[in-house]
This record gives C-alpha cells, structure tokens and sequence, in this order.
C-alpha cells in the first residue's frame, strides 16, 4: 500500500465519505474481473461488484492497515462470491434443515403444503425475534441475510469462533422451542 493510498483510507476511516468513489473507481475492474470469474454472468458480476464495495464500506473501520487495502478486498469479494455460489446451489427457505426439517413428499408443491410451509416460516421467524439478542443478530445474518461467518464477526465486532459458538446454541434453543 503506498502511502497516498494509506493516507486515502485514513480519511475515509475518519468521515470524509466522498474519498471512497476514488477507492472505488481504482479498484472497480479488478474487482469486477473477479465477479465475472465467479459468477459468469456479467449483470450478476455487476450486481455482486456493488456488494463488494458496499461492504468493504460498511466493514472500512476494520481494516487495520496489516496487508495491502487491494488483497483486504480481495478477500471481501472472494467472501460475496461464495455467498453468491452458496445461494445460488441452496434451496429457498427461511432457515437451514438444521432448524427447520421439511417433510419431503410427492405432493409438497400443493397449495395448503405450500401455505403450511409459509406458516412454518413465519413461526420460525417469530420465534428467531424471542431469541436474546446476541443469538438473535447472528441468526438473522446468517440464515436470514445469507452472511458468512467472517462478515457477522467483522459487523459485530466478535471473535469468528464466537460467532460459531452463538449459531451453535442458538440452534440448539430454536429446536427446544419449535419441538414444544
């Protein structure tokens, strides 16, 4: 990292919003080329090319200057496109079979399979919001916002195994209170 550019993150870190276009507009095309490579698509390397960005925004205060700022964000668009392929290969629902088992049957695209499949979730749901606070954001952004492990323990500031730890006994409740 030269020092202009380390000098750039700096007072993007300190506020100065307006800087991070410049950080955007030198590392679009790489960033885009590794989207591309991932995807295949090019409007769906568009789209995952603006998560890359906006997260490393969103995650800025935590780059503390011990590798390169490109290889950082690197890893950030590394990290979405593998969310990207885990979602694209994962079946749709709420929460994963962990949680939630769905009983699978020939007749499970009917109308009242798919309304009770609905009502399932949205009992799911409610029960993730009683949840205390810190199993709760974890399970919201993992099963519910799809993040990776690394990315939840970047946004609230916790140690990755904590992150795993918080899954592991949050899913351990839910399934207490979904067998009552």
């Amino acid at each position: 990292m030269t020092r202009d550019e380390h000098e750039l993150i700096r007072q993007i870190q300190q506020g100065n919003r307006k800087l991070y276009r410049t950080v955007v507009k030198q590392y679009q095309q790489q960033v885009y080329a590794v989207s591309l490579q991932i995807t295949g698509h090019p409007k769906e390397a568009e789209d995952l090319t603006q998560e890359v960005f906006l997260q490393a925004y969103r995650s800025l205060s935590s780059f503390q200057f011990q590798s390169r700022f490109s290889t950082w964000l690197y890893r950030i668009a590394v990290n979405k496109g593998l969310d990207w392929k885990r979602k694209k290969s994962r079946t749709p629902a709420l929460l994963s079979q962990d949680i939630v088992q769905q009983s699978a049957s020939s007749s499970a695209d009917l109308p009242e399979n798919i309304l009770l499949k609905k009502e399932e979730q949205h009992r799911v749901r409610q029960v993730v919001e009683d949840l205390p606070e810190r199993y709760r954001s974890v399970v919201q952004r993992y099963y519910f916002d799809e993040q990776p492990y690394e990315t939840i323990a970047i946004e609230l500031g916790i140690a990755l195994k904590t992150v795993e730890t918080r899954l592991y006994r949050a899913r351990k409740m839910l399934h207490q209170i979904m067998e009552k």
